[in-house]
């Protein structure tokens, strides 16, 4: 039911013109603010990597992650993440795959692939 919760507020967000799709990226960006400042500016890198990845946050603003495999399962969950780089290794618990990882700052959210190799 989550996984359907979360297609559903991305799918509404593209409706109601709030979000960005940026197609060389793969990512989808919501925004609930008016104005370019307020999108969320992250890195996520090496990727495609074997589970052990940082993700460089451009502003100084906690964050929350979450990464979910293709079937709407949560694989990973940090919430309150309040440092600029921050490295994730699950190296031993995931498997070759793609996967979509959420990033939120308060209302804005952004969706960015990742691949396991």
């Amino acid at each position: 039911m989550k996984n359907i919760s979360l297609i559903l507020v991305l799918l509404l967000s593209i409706l109601s013109a709030k979000a960005q799709i940026n197609s060389e990226d793969n990512l989808l960006a919501y925004n609930d603010a008016v104005g370019v400042d307020n999108f969320i500016n992250v890195s996520l890198y090496p990727n495609p990597n074997k589970g052990y990845f940082y993700i460089k946050m451009k502003n100084n603003k906690p964050f929350d992650v979450t990464i979910y495999a293709m079937n709407g399962m949560i694989i990973y969950s940090k919430k309150n993440i309040q440092e600029n780089t921050y490295r994730i290794n699950l190296e031993s618990s995931i498997s070759k795959g793609f996967y979509q990882v959420v990033f939120r700052q308060g209302k804005n959210a952004i969706v960015k692939k990742l691949i396991i190799n």
